[in-house]
């Protein structure tokens, strides 16, 4: 019997080491993955100075003696977003807000909520209303969605005026758009600060038989206001987060979809774009405030997956699942167990 102790002793000492070292090679690898690779990292960003209006010659006020044509407010400030809105088309242009982990949890009801036009900051003429959606086969969908505001309820009730609003299809919006949004929600659990601009865009037809030489924009509208049906949406993230070498650091990613069904089993990467072409489609500089400041790509420190990607991957935080670490300590309980076992049928003989 003491020789069958000496040998599950020697056994256990074995397993013991290789558990102990399967460990450490884990939190070795944990440890790896949450250095998040840096750009060249500075102190202060450079910010250029925002452009004002091109002063007119001593003819421009006999030109425009009665004003110059007016596209509107350039911003509408609510709560927690701000919007870019175009009158003509009565949907946002863009859409812009800032979110972190508490903005995404609290006792927000979106219940509480109503659909509504934003009578005091868009004259009748240039908004949407309820009707137009009425039957479209589309649905109202949130551009900055209700999830992301739960921290306060005035500021989840903002997001369900229809200057926030896009007809989008049905199916998109309540899966897969739905999904990036949860995307983006999740990236809170890992970064201090999430700032997201969703916006539309009209684009050729690129369906097969359109040729180069022959395309053309094409796009619905819906309802008496003839309030139009995008044909792609975008989604812009950029994190900031603090580093050990610079007060802060930058990451972005740029991802544009079709305002159509997506097959869930389609990874979010595919959609990924380069920031200057998304620019260049919409006619926009979303970040002109960034001069020389390094941005790095978001997705080389985050796998830039869906919920539904994620097998092997822990929704918090964002990193390799413990099932490597459950594996170890279940065989150190397993061993202790059997160990103890042996102990109390030597001591009982």
């Amino acid at each position: 019997m003491a020789e069958d102790i000496k040998t599950f002793q020697g056994g256990f000492a074995v397993g013991f080491v290789v558990s102990l070292v399967l460990c450490f090679v884990y939190l070795g690898i944990l440890s790896a993955e949450q250095q998040r690779p840096l750009v060249v990292p500075v102190e202060t960003y450079k910010f250029k100075a925002p452009k004002v209006t091109e002063k007119g010659g001593p003819a421009a006020s006999l030109i425009l003696k009665y004003g110059v044509p007016d596209r509107g407010p350039l911003t509408l400030n609510y709560e927690n977003h701000i919007v870019g809105y175009d009158q003509a088309k009565k949907i946002p242009i863009w859409v812009a807000e800032f979110i972190t982990k508490d903005h995404v949890q609290g006792d927000g009801d979106r219940d509480k909520c109503s659909f509504k036009p934003d009578r005091d900051k868009v004259d009748n003429m240039f908004s949407s209303t309820l009707d137009d959606y009425s039957k479209s086969g589309y649905d109202r969908g949130h551009m900055s969605p209700a999830a992301n505001h739960k921290h306060s309820q005035d500021a989840m009730c903002d997001s369900f005026f229809l200057t926030n609003v896009v007809p989008q299809n049905s199916q998109h919006n309540r899966r897969y758009w739905r999904d990036v949004e949860a995307y983006c929600r999740d990236l809170t659990k890992m970064y201090e600060e999430v700032r997201v601009i969703t916006g539309t865009l009209l684009l050729p037809d690129t369906a097969q038989g359109a040729t180069q030489g022959s395309r053309f924009v094409k796009y619905e509208v819906i309802g008496e206001s003839n309030v139009t049906v995008p044909t792609h949406l975008y989604k812009i993230i950029i994190v900031e987060n603090a580093t050990e070498t610079a007060k802060t650091t930058l990451f972005a990613a740029a991802f544009l979809l079709p305002n159509e069904k997506v097959d869930s089993n389609i990874p979010l990467i595919t959609f990924k774009v380069p920031l200057s072409q998304l620019e260049s489609a919409a006619g926009l500089r979303f970040f002109p405030r960034l001069a020389d400041a390094p941005v790095g790509d978001l997705c080389s420190i985050d796998p830039c997956k869906l919920r539904g990607e994620m097998a092997g991957y822990s929704t918090m935080g964002r990193l390799p699942s413990g099932f490597l670490l459950i594996i170890v300590v279940s065989v150190l309980v397993f061993l202790l167990f059997k160990w103890k076992e042996q102990v109390e049928k030597a001591n009982k003989k």
